[in-house]
């Protein structure tokens, strides 16, 4: 689990443990019990924010944890060896686009809307998609637009959203080049959200 994953954890079992001394010494006069009857919203707000922190982490891990099994007949040396090639590309938010994956690795994730298909850690092969297209919060629906991303889309691995930007013009640069470098890795993929790409690939 990761580091912030602990912290939430350690953080969380401090409050209860506070909480827990406070009532059983309730009736005592010492500062953590008078603090804690001062300033009781307070700790409950810490508790509840702790507790949120650590589904999240939870999450996150067994988020993680499912996309390693479609790993599960690939050799990580190889990923590794293919990070480090010249050929690998480097793109914000720790995307790599290697000779054979796609990989995202954990990193500081985009700041704006973000939506439940965006990915922290993932692993995928390209012969495991067959759609992508530029994906903005809400753009399906046609409301908020305040960034762009690339979507990609598999049987196996279902809607991902491989990377989140601003939506500036060097960001759209990204997205473009992104899409691009995956179409040259499988030539078969579709692209673009259509109409037809969403009969096929969103019907049933």
């Amino acid at each position: 689990m990761r580091l912030e994953g602990i912290a939430a954890f350690g953080l969380f079992a401090m409050i209860i443990g506070y909480v827990t001394f406070c009532v059983y010494h309730k009736d005592e006069d010492n500062f953590f019990v008078n603090y804690m009857n001062d300033n009781s919203y307070l700790v409950t707000v810490a508790l509840v924010i702790s507790l949120v922190l650590c589904i999240g982490a939870i999450v996150n891990h067994y988020t993680f944890i499912d996309n390693l099994r479609f790993f599960a007949d690939v050799d990580f040396d190889r990923i590794e060896d293919e990070i480090d090639r010249n050929s690998a590309r480097l793109y914000p938010h720790n995307l790599y686009l290697t000779d054979s994956f796609i990989i995202k690795l954990h990193g500081n994730r985009f700041g704006g809307s973000t939506g439940k298909n965006d990915v922290d850690t993932f692993f995928v092969k390209y012969t495991d998609i067959e759609w992508v297209y530029p994906s903005i919060i809400g753009f399906e629906q046609a409301k908020i637009k305040d960034n762009i991303g690339v979507a990609i889309y598999g049987k196996e691995i279902g809607k991902k959203v491989i990377i989140r930007l601003s939506g500036s013009e060097s960001d759209k640069k990204y997205v473009d080049d992104i899409i691009y470098q995956i179409t040259l890795r499988n030539p078969g993929v579709k692209v673009g959200y259509t109409e037809e790409n969403q009969q096929k690939f969103m019907a049933g």
